[in-house]
């Protein structure tokens, strides 16, 4: 759980590297998997075609080396690839997701709602600050207009009063 808190502590740029990491060790150990499960399979099978054919033992062995290995690299990376996109996909939305939020209170200031707010979506400190700073934005957006609609409200009082 340490580990974790420290994560989210970490500034952006620290965790979109960690990211990366996990999706690379992912992609490798699926690659590792993979390759190791249908390597050996693929190998043993080639090799008990031997008996009845003209090549050698070695020139059989051989061939069955190079179809296990490309045919077990082939799908181990096929299988990273697939590994790989998923936890991108996870960790995109996951981002996208802390992200609506601000832009749709975004889209209520630009209407002239002043009066949103934002909840900080605990995904990191940036995250975090920003939304805060969103709010006091539109805090401070609010108070500037009432204090303009005071001073029209002021001025057009005393231009309609004689002096």
């Amino acid at each position: 759980m340490r580990l974790i808190d420290r994560a989210e502590r970490a500034d952006l740029a620290t965790r979109l590297l960690l990211a990366i990491v996990v999706v690379v060790l992912v992609g490798a150990a699926t690659a590792w998997a993979v390759g190791a499960a249908v390597g050996p399979g693929l190998f043993h099978e080639h090799m008990l075609r031997t008996t009845g054919t003209a090549e050698s033992a070695t020139e059989h062995a051989e061939r069955a080396f190079a179809t296990a290995s490309v045919l077990s690299l082939s799908l181990s990376l096929l299988a990273a690839l697939v590994a790989s996109a998923a936890v991108s996909i996870v960790l995109a939305r996951r981002i996208r997701r802390s992200l609506a939020p601000l832009g749709a209170a975004a889209e209520r200031v630009a209407a002239g709602d002043l009066t949103v707010r934002v909840e900080p979506p605990r995904v990191g400190p940036e995250f975090d600050q920003l939304a805060e700073s969103f709010t006091a934005m539109a805090a401070e957006l609010a108070r500037v207009e009432q204090t303009r609609t005071q001073l029209l409200a002021d001025l057009a009082h005393e231009m309609r009063t004689p002096v």
